[in-house]
């Protein structure tokens, strides 16, 4: 599925990364969803836990996926008081 596909599904989707999915690209994740989610997450402690749990889903993700998969990852921040994370990936094979 592209990101433009997805938009259609979620129209509402703020945010998407596409990166390998390989391990070796589960801090680039990390990272991004940290910056993403910090725009409307105030509390430390739910910023860390939403991203533990976008980390343990991608590397379960990344686990099974098969080469030349790509992890796509989307967030969804409205309405103000809910934030969503979704991941899927795809593979030619």
């Amino acid at each position: 599925m592209q990101s433009s596909e997805w938009a259609k599904i979620y129209p509402t989707a703020e945010s998407s990364l596409t990166v390998p999915a390989s391990l070796e690209h589960l801090a680039l994740l990390r990272s991004w969803v940290r910056v993403v989610a910090a725009r409307d997450i105030t509390s430390v402690d739910l910023l860390h836990d939403l991203v533990l749990a976008v980390d343990e889903a991608a590397t379960t993700l990344m686990a099974h996926a098969v080469a030349s998969t790509d992890l796509f990852c989307t967030v969804d921040t409205a309405p103000a008081d809910q934030f969503r994370a979704c991941l899927l990936y795809t593979s030619d094979a």
